[in-house]
């Protein structure tokens, strides 16, 4: 038997949406607006793992090549998602020199019992001596208790167990958040993504 973060967290919070999706494996037949998150979510992965590959700066940024718009969405397009990933590369170009990627975009597994539990990673680093599993999440909103959803986590203890089994040590997860989102500039009265 084998099982994910994924899969476990749906049994959990839904045991019929477990069965529909992982058992029947019933998938939508349109995309609609509740999965522009997923798409730009995806979209910015694509770009973090690339940059994390050293790729250059223009391939980094047409991962939003193939991202269409949908009405009425403010946050989640693809002139915001270009603009966070050229802004990601401006911010964490001259930072990120200290900083040795191991992998990229993993998925590995170990034995819990009888059980292959699977684990998805983004990317595996080591900084000064130390290995973490840097896990890139994207938001419209960073609120006071967004990181609170993180504490004694299901997907990261088994992101830390995998690092530890197959490197010797995991010093921890980073959490590497990109936030974009649409708002009002209130002196022009004009609206801009951020």
């Amino acid at each position: 038997m084998q099982i994910d973060y994924s899969q476990l967290s749906t049994f959990i919070n839904c045991p019929q949406k477990y069965y529909l999706k992982y058992v029947l494996c019933l998938q939508k037949r349109a995309i609609d607006l509740r999965d522009v998150d997923k798409l730009f979510g995806q979209c910015t992965h694509t770009g973090l793992e690339r940059y994390y590959k050293r790729e250059s700066n223009d391939k980094v940024i047409a991962s939003f090549d193939e991202f269409k718009d949908v009405p009425d969405e403010q946050h989640k397009t693809k002139q915001n998602g270009v603009d966070l990933l050229t802004e990601y590369i401006q911010h964490y170009e001259s930072q990120d020199k200290d900083m040795q990627v191991l992998d990229t975009e993993i998925v590995g597994k170990f034995k819990i019992g009888d059980i292959d539990y699977l684990v998805k990673l983004d990317t595996i680093v080591k900084l000064n001596d130390n290995i973490y599993s840097l896990e890139h999440k994207t938001t419209k909103n960073i609120a006071y208790n967004y990181f609170d959803r993180f504490n004694l986590s299901m997907q990261l203890s088994g992101q830390s167990e995998f690092i530890r089994q197959k490197h010797g040590q995991c010093s921890g997860i980073l959490l590497n958040v990109l936030q974009s989102g649409y708002r009002k500039r209130a002196y022009k009265g004009e609206s801009a993504g951020f």
